[in-house]
């Protein structure tokens, strides 16, 4: 039970067993705007997940950054549901303070500060898009790397690259050299 309550962010005043999951849309109203939500069906997604049992994943249904750590830190998933997890991942904070303005003030090691996962200004297989936008590659230069609309900022761009069949290497190269470019520019 304590798994859920952090998983979801749950208050520690709040009493677990008489918790309603569709507590969580109202609580999570403020991510709608993002064209996410969280809600039933996410407890349902983690559950699933969780006790590996069957799902069908055709709709979008999200998870907290927590909740997806402790499924991936605790069950061993297939790829299918592994990419899908990467893809379906949101990072509340980042949604709460969102992007950074990088200007040639903020250049420097404190701006990889914003987003933990985008360590020495290196895209690695746990970082987002909201990362790599974060580190002032646009969204039209990601777009023209993946030859495909950007996805929801907070996608991990490997679980992406699994979704659509692409190889993360080569996205993750494409995507390193425009933020390269960009500090290039910077000095």
């Amino acid at each position: 039970m304590e798994e859920v309550a952090y998983a979801f962010r749950l208050s520690e005043n709040q009493d677990i067993k008489f918790f309603l999951s569709s507590v969580l849309e109202e609580n999570y109203s403020f991510i709608g705007k993002h064209g996410v939500e969280l809600g039933n069906s996410s407890v349902k997604l983690f559950v699933a997940f969780y006790k590996n049992l069957p799902l069908d994943l055709k709709d979008d249904i999200y998870l907290p950054i927590e909740a997806s750590n402790i499924i991936h830190n605790n069950i061993l998933l297939d790829d299918k549901r592994s990419a899908y997890l990467d893809s379906h991942t949101l990072d509340i904070d980042l949604l709460i303070n969102p992007v950074v303005q990088v200007t040639t003030e903020t250049i420097n090691d404190d701006i990889l500060d914003v987003h933990s996962e985008v360590e020495d200004g290196v895209i690695k297989g746990k970082t987002n898009f909201q990362g790599v936008l974060n580190l002032g590659v646009t969204q039209t230069e990601i777009e023209l790397v993946l030859e495909l609309p950007m996805p929801n900022p907070l996608t991990l761009i490997r679980g992406f690259c699994l979704e659509k069949g692409l190889e993360f290497s080569v996205i993750r190269d494409g995507l390193q050299s425009r933020v390269d470019a960009f500090y290039q520019k910077q000095i």
